[in-house]
């Protein structure tokens, strides 16, 4: 799965894996924004994300009440009899609002500082973990591809860096490190004369 499509209220989310970048579109009334984050600026950082509005909670709540106080006093005079009608409404309304905005989404965190929110559950939570799973591989194997190549014609500190940066990032293990780090080391040695390089 490249692209994963997600709704929720009056916004849309597109997330679109490329050769070597996530490209994210973001619809929402009044207009667009959309970005791109290279594989090398992506973490496999995921954590749970919870949104909610807690002001929208507070104000039905202070309508149920206020629902509830006309109701009490609804047959003094001076007081609509109805009145506590329109409370409640309000309060439902407005606890419909709160419960259908809150969202619990992954948070993909940058290494910009940023982070990527994709929605647990839309279209549903198995094509989500699909498309993270898939996200990830996709960033291991172009980060591989591209920094993963031992050549005796490149400075032996800078593969060792990239050795170094691939095993940080979790494009490799640290078994595949120590392995690969092995060998860099015996692809250098004829040319020093030893083995022994410092990490």
């Amino acid at each position: 799965m490249q692209t994963i499509r997600q709704r929720r209220l009056f916004k849309k989310i597109e997330y679109n894996i490329l050769e070597n970048k996530l490209h994210y579109k973001t619809s929402y009334l009044g207009g667009e924004s959309e970005g791109l984050v290279a594989f090398e600026n992506l973490s496999k950082e995921k954590t749970t994300h919870k949104a909610t509005n807690n002001i929208i909670l507070l104000m039905s709540l202070f309508f149920f009440m206020l629902g509830g106080m006309s109701f009490s006093f609804r047959n003094d005079k001076g007081l609509d009899p109805e009145m506590w009608i329109a409370f409640l409404l309000l309060g439902i309304v407005l606890f419909a609002i709160y419960v259908f905005v809150n969202e619990n989404s992954w948070r993909i965190r940058t290494y910009s500082n940023g982070f990527l929110f994709l929605l647990k559950k839309s279209p549903n939570e198995n094509t989500v973990n699909e498309f993270i799973l898939k996200l990830f591989t996709e960033r291991d194997k172009y980060l591989r591809e591209q920094y993963l190549s031992l050549d005796s014609n490149l400075s032996y500190e800078t593969q060792l860096n990239d050795l170094k940066w691939l095993r940080n990032i979790e494009a490799i293990s640290n078994q595949e490190f120590n392995k690969y780090h092995s060998d860099l080391k015996l692809l250098y040695a004829p040319k020093i004369g030893k083995i022994g390089f410092d990490r």
